[in-house]
């Protein structure tokens, strides 16, 4: 599906598709955090894979794919994704992979196979499905757990897990594409379940991070936020068509204080109520713009993006709402 808002006549591609490549596809081949370091993370990839092939931008995802083959999917014994690289030698320090990143790009290559007919996308999308069941899902606690990483995140209190990584319309697509596969339906209702449980502090808004024991509770190795990561939580909610669960409603109660404020909450404290506030945060508002969508017009509602030296992060969620308003529930 295309996105539409803003589109060219007859190109095919959105506007802000071609701003957002000018800025963040480094030559044509990666997706760059150009704010930090110009370092590039599996995430980033997969998000591009995923607006290129939106945009049928076949040029673009068969770029970023081939990128991420070489240079991130570059582990021994599995096909998962290192999720970092960096400019300087040498490029990978971390093999340990990130789940959101693998799980992104294999919905890009899936949507990819089914958009272009190519059946080398689907092969190594099914590559990455198997290695993640094999290496990310866990039982435990009576809980399906996905860790973050392959190590890491296993500890003697519980799991680390960060329930922004439940990317649940291509946890929807998995399900779809590996119908006798048990992990898909089992992550996408302890997902549901965790997510309307996890909901911490004065707001009553999940965490960053949590540590699945016994209990639920924020991980203490982490700043205790409603924060940059737990924002995606509402959106990949939204977009599989959860728009009443708990972690939705009450997201889009948080944001809906801070309408026609001259700046936007960039994360909210789950120790007191303490908010902190910033400008140049577009992203963060499309997706409360997306969660308070009720009448399917998105476009009127999204914030205006400043394409003088944009943050990657909050261009890239003003497009990846975009098109979750176009997809929403499908």
């Amino acid at each position: 599906m295309l996105i539409q808002t803003g589109c060219s006549q007859g190109s095919g591609q959105s506007d802000l598709w071609k701003q957002y490549k000018a800025h963040f596809l480094n030559e044509g081949s990666s997706i760059v955090d150009v704010a930090n370091d110009s370092i590039r993370h599996s995430e980033g990839q997969g998000m591009g894979m995923l607006l290129a092939e939106a945009n049928a931008d076949r040029k673009s995802f068969d770029a970023i794919w081939q990128w991420t083959q070489q240079h991130l999917q570059v582990r021994d014994k599995d096909h998962l994704l290192a999720w970092r690289w960096q400019p300087s030698m040498p490029h990978v320090t971390d093999f340990n992979n990130a789940s959101d990143g693998d799980i992104l790009v294999a919905w890009a290559l899936l949507r990819a196979a089914e958009r272009w007919n190519e059946k080398k996308y689907d092969a190594a999308a099914r590559l990455l499905l198997h290695d993640i069941r094999q290496h990310l899902v866990r039982y435990q606690h009576g809980r399906m757990l996905l860790l973050p990483g392959v190590e890491g995140f296993m500890k003697e209190e519980g799991a680390i897990i960060n329930l922004s990584y439940w990317v649940y319309p291509a946890l929807e697509k998995f399900k779809q594409v590996e119908p006798d596969e048990a992990a898909w339906p089992g992550l996408i209702s302890s997902g549901l379940k965790l997510s309307g449980e996890a909901l911490f502090g004065a707001w009553k808004l999940p965490s960053d991070w949590i540590i699945a024991g016994e209990t639920l509770y924020p991980a203490l190795q982490f700043p205790k936020r409603f924060g940059l990561d737990a924002v995606r939580i509402p959106l990949y909610l939204a977009w599989a068509g959860y728009i009443d669960h708990p972690a939705v409603l009450r997201s889009a109660h948080f944001w809906q204080q801070f309408t026609g404020a001259s700046a936007w909450p960039e994360w909210a404290s789950l120790d007191d109520t303490n908010v902190h506030m910033a400008d140049k945060v577009q992203g963060i508002q499309a997706v409360a713009a997306l969660i308070d969508d009720q009448d399917g017009d998105w476009s009127d509602k999204k914030p205006v993006m400043s394409w003088e030296k944009p943050e990657y992060y909050q261009a890239t969620l003003l497009l990846i709402s975009q098109l979750a308003s176009m997809e929403k529930g499908q």
